[in-house]
């Protein structure tokens, strides 16, 4: 069942009818039962018994934690039960990584070395996402920060809530333990601004997204043509593709949640209004980032071995070092994880990890230098001019990470960059890229991608300010508003016929 088509809103509302007329104790078992059909229609079946295992393993782990006394058993536990969820992350997902770099470093060697196959094994919805939420729930047990849930199927709920298998975004149980379980009842107001959000998130994904990976398949497709500046042009594409995708599908199903009566936290907050690489990552892919930080940078700063390596640091080369040093090398473990939570290449690893951690590494490095050199240019560093530089340069800088997400493999993806630097290209060609195909719709689809493009903008405007786009919305005249929901709905229907790709974020 994809989220884009037509059924899934069919299956969200007929859901929802179900779920406000059964008895609010009971509730929660019609989540969990359209939960399972939701899963089941998206991918094999059998690929449930990994998420069940996640579950009870930090089930029983949870259980253990408040009926045992001995912080030594708690240890041992809470370890062995990270291996369990944390293992079955690594062997679905990571062994073709670790089989290609055996490959690679084995034919160096010897010109007779025989390859291993890759294995391919088939992995359960959102394996990434799920771990991570189920990861955190254990490790809140075990730090006595939550108190462990009595019913495994609840917590199974919590592992395999429909709306979040597909992307996201990373739940912590404590934030939705009582929204899953409490008796939810129709409420007019937050049906018609779920399905609003949810009809904004597919105008994304069917105008704006689809139409622009086309254009991108068709630069990527022919790079002997498109060279020069239409690499450069590709990635610039492909990032606003990304974001229109990602943030599109956190639409829909933080609206199909919503529509239940139940919260999801926010994934975005206008990312590319950013005035830096820090503060882009803090709105984009808003819960990963925060449960890196929670679960590794905060372990990794409050271990023994780093306590130590700092006083040690402090002390041999001074104060600033001891400060600075331990930041870089923990940014870089974070970073490093935040790349392979990508996916399971090198090429997310170097362009969604370190290329992230080299440029914030070199922001801080040189912080001094910057503010003596705006101050000798008497940059203003409130102005409107200078929040604009800083927004382009971010999302530059996005862009060039992303010339990895999207490549075929990391040789492919520096392969491309080079090309990019050649000054033989054709700028005529940029005028024939929405007639080359039929699905683009030609001038016709060219403006409903700007008019879908304006509308994104607008909205990331207010939300940067801080105001709801509901109230803002709300604020304006009826023939205002049912204009704007007129044109939303017009804008979708008329891009039925444009191929739909399946969302980028749901492979991991």
């Amino acid at each position: 069942m994809e989220v884009t088509s037509l059924i899934f809103p069919a299956f969200v509302m007929l859901g929802a009818i179900i779920y406000w007329n059964v008895k609010g104790r009971y509730q929660w078992v019609v989540l969990l039962v359209l939960s399972l059909v939701f899963y089941c229609t998206y991918v094999a079946p059998v690929t449930f018994i990994y998420v069940l295992i996640s579950t009870f393993t930090a089930y029983g782990a949870a259980i253990f934690f408040e009926r045992s006394g001995s912080e030594r058993r708690n240890r041992i536990v809470v370890v062995l039960a990270l291996l369990v969820d944390m293992g079955i992350l690594a062997v679905l997902k990571y062994t073709d990584l670790v089989i290609r770099t055996w490959n690679f470093f084995g034919s160096l060697g010897s010109d007779d070395f025989s390859a291993s196959p890759l294995v391919h094994w088939a992995a359960p919805l959102g394996i990434s996402f799920f771990t991570l939420q189920i990861v955190s729930y254990l490790i809140d047990c075990y730090r006595g920060e939550l108190q462990a849930e009595k019913n495994p199927l609840k917590l199974l709920l919590f592992t395999c809530y429909f709306p979040m298998m597909i992307s996201g975004p990373i739940c912590r149980y404590g934030e939705m333990r009582d929204q899953l379980s409490a008796e939810h009842h129709f409420q007019y107001e937050r049906v018609t601004r779920g399905l609003k959000r949810m009809a904004f998130g597919e105008m994304k994904k069917m105008v704006v997204e689809n139409r622009i990976l086309i254009v991108v398949n068709i630069l990527d497709g022919d790079t002997a043509r498109y060279d020069g500046a239409y690499i450069w042009l590709s990635a610039i594409l492909y990032t606003v593709f990304l974001y229109a995708d990602f943030s599109g599908c956190m639409d829909i199903v933080l609206g199909a949640s919503e529509i239940f009566g139940i919260d999801m936290p926010e994934n975005f907050r206008a990312p590319f209004l950013s005035r830096s690489t820090q503060e882009f990552w803090r709105r984009w892919h808003i819960t990963l980032g925060a449960w890196l930080r929670d679960y590794v940078l905060n372990s990794l700063l409050k271990s023994r071995a780093f306590i130590n390596m700092t006083k040690a640091i402090r002390k041999r080369y001074g104060k600033k070092a001891g400060r600075r040093i331990p930041a870089y090398l923990s940014m870089l473990v974070v970073w490093f994880a935040m790349g392979l939570w990508h996916g399971n290449s090198w090429k997310y690893i170097l362009g969604e990890g370190m290329w992230f951690w080299l440029v914030i590494f070199l922001g801080m490095m040189f912080e001094d230098q910057n503010k003596k050199l705006m101050k000798l240019l008497h940059i203003d560093s409130k102005a409107g001019y200078w929040h604009a530089f800083q927004s382009v340069r971010t999302f530059l800088i996005a862009s060039v990470g992303n010339f990895f997400f999207k490549a075929a493999s990391m040789p492919d993806a520096i392969r491309r960059i080079t090309i990019g630097f050649t000054t033989h290209w054709d700028p005529s060609l940029i005028l024939q890229l929405p007639y080359l195909n039929r699905n683009t719709g030609g001038t016709a689809g060219l403006c409903l991608v700007l008019a879908g493009l304006v509308l994104i903008v607008i909205a990331d405007v207010f939300k940067y300010r801080e105001k709801d786009v509901n109230v803002v919305i709300a604020s304006r005249p009826a023939v205002v508003r049912w204009g704007l929901y007129t044109v939303v709905l017009a804008m979708i229907f008329m891009s039925l016929s444009v191929q739909s790709a399946p969302f980028a974020y749901a492979q991991f």
